[in-house]
């Protein structure tokens, strides 16, 4: 059997440069759920009634062309059905493909032509990678919870794609179909500590190295770009799709009859051994522009490409500047995950080749400057680096997309100024005390952040940073006490003293420390 006797010939088509009020008439007079969306005799992509009336609802001034998502799969009539290429077809978000004859779309391919064909899907397969020992005795748990109340249950999304990559998942998305609460209670009798109850009604827990969010499975339905989703109930197909990407919308079954089956409903499979991010639908960025920042983290993080249409959805995003909607707090959570990659370098790199700086920041800013920045930045705890960053890359009045309050990010503009002011004073031959004293008078992320500009004060910085500013005298206050010296601010007067002679290099051993104390306070040992 040929391919082309498969597919369902009513094909539905709209041209390109159709308006919405346009789509929405043809959806509602020929019904269905997908359109081909043709370019003249070329097929640019397959548009979906939910994404098409949701692009109406959010009064976006698009044409079906752009939203229509190039991913479909594209084969030739003239294919045999084989079970495993049928598999691989129609494992896609749309879950089908497009055939063509003699180049132009013959009909559309989906689990509904197999029935009525009495061919049927493949099934999934079983999960063969070996698991950690101790995550194998937890799931191990979840299976036997899953008998004895009767309930369904899976790993999903990001767990699944590390375990598939051969990682060691200490994130768990686990999925129940009935009885949450009681789960949840089990977990604590296991030894799970409860965190909280989050805004989509997900139970956290922290089990000894593991987070684990326990959730019902759901649908989301967004009511305007960037906007937190409603929540409503739905079955494990609806559960994968409102995820970001394919790969991580897989599933590992922990229950009877499926246990330790594979669920890929959409091909994240596949694209996981290709290498490849692909968005569900062409609005997936503007509902949630916070998956640009995951785009970003996940393709530096493992050298991943995006499928065209997650290009296309990028974007269209970008052309209708969904960024600027999110919340500053949503905004400054994503920056820290950058923060915390092994390469955040990278991943600001990625977002500046993808002209997402110069769409947030107006304060231009190298490659060769990140990496000043990220060898400075590593002596920062995270708060401080952000703070850093945001001072690298905004301007004033651009600090909200850092989540930082308008009035801190002006007090660390006037210390940077004054730094500023006196970057001949750093150059120059004066002492070093003196240049260390008054560094250690501004806020860290401003000395960062200036000394990953400044090419010719980096040296100097990274001594700062690694050397100079925990240089201490050999003497302690307590030895000086001991030695007769009353507490007091004569005594914090010495150390100071102390501390500028061994960074100038006058002093280099506690005995010459003794020395220059006696001959610089005569007064306080000449009794």
């Amino acid at each position: 059997m040929r391919l082309g006797e498969l597919c369902e010939k009513a094909l539905r088509s709209i041209p390109a440069e159709a308006d919405l009020a346009e789509v929405k008439d043809l959806f509602e007079r020929l019904g269905g759920e997908y359109l081909l969306v043709m370019e003249g005799q070329r097929p640019l992509g397959l548009l979906s009634r939910h994404v098409a009336l949701k692009a109406r609802r959010f009064s976006l001034p698009l044409r079906a062309g752009d939203l229509a998502n190039p991913d479909l799969p594209i084969v030739d009539a003239e294919e045999e059905a084989l079970p495993e290429k049928l598999g691989l077809l129609l494992r896609n978000p749309f879950q089908r493909a497009l055939i063509l004859k003699d180049e132009r779309p013959l009909g559309l391919l989906s689990p509904k032509s197999l029935l009525f064909s009495g061919l049927a899907l493949p099934r999934h397969s079983s999960f063969k990678k070996a698991l950690p020992r101790r995550l194998k005795s937890l799931l191990a748990w979840f299976y036997g919870v899953s008998e004895e109340l009767g309930v369904e249950i899976y790993l999903v999304g990001g767990a699944v794609r590390d375990l598939l990559l051969d990682r060691s998942p200490l994130d768990l998305d686990i999925v129940v179909f009935g009885k949450l609460e009681t789960l949840g209670r089990r977990l604590e009798k296991l030894g799970a500590q409860r965190c909280k109850r989050s805004l989509f009604e997900t139970l956290k827990f922290r089990l000894e190295e593991f987070e684990i969010d326990l959730a019902r499975a759901r649908w989301e339905e967004y009511e305007s770009p960037a906007a937190l989703p409603k929540v409503v109930s739905g079955d494990l197909l609806e559960d994968l799709l409102r995820r970001d990407f394919t790969v991580n919308a897989l599933a590992l079954a922990l229950s009877r009859p499926h246990f330790g089956r594979l669920v890929d409903f959409l091909g994240g499979l596949q694209d996981l051994s290709s290498r490849r991010l692909k968005v569900h639908h062409t609005l997936s960025f503007v509902d949630d522009p916070t998956r640009i920042f995951r785009a970003a983290r996940y393709a530096t993080r493992f050298g991943w490409d995006l499928s065209p249409g997650t290009r296309k959805a990028l974007h269209l995003a970008l052309n209708l500047k969904v960024l600027p909607l999110l919340s500053p707090a949503r905004m400054r959570n994503e920056w820290l995950r950058i923060l915390e990659e092994r390469d955040p370098a990278g991943v600001i790199n990625w977002l500046k080749r993808q002209g997402i700086l110069s769409l947030l920041f107006s304060r231009p800013t190298s490659m060769e400057q990140l990496k000043r920045f990220f060898v400075l930045a590593r002596h920062l705890r995270k708060e401080d680096q952000l703070e850093a960053l945001a001072l690298l890359l905004a301007r004033e009045g651009e600090s909200s997309f850092f989540g930082i309050p308008g009035q801190r990010f002006f007090s660390l503009n006037r210390a940077r100024e004054e730094l500023n002011s006196r970057r001949e004073f750093l150059r120059g031959k004066s002492k070093l005390s003196e240049k260390v004293f008054f560094l250690e008078r501004l806020p860290a992320p401003v000395l960062v952040a200036e000394g990953a500009r400044d090419e010719t004060l980096f040296p100097f910085f990274v001594r700062f940073f690694r050397e100079y500013r925990s240089t201490k005298p050999l003497l302690s206050g307590k030895k000086l006490c001991q030695a007769g010296v009353p507490p007091g601010p004569k005594l914090g007067e010495m150390l100071k003293r102390l501390r500028a002679a061994r960074l100038d290099g006058l002093v280099q051993n506690e005995t010459e420390e003794w020395t220059f104390l006696q001959k610089e306070y005569p007064d306080v040992f000449s009794t």
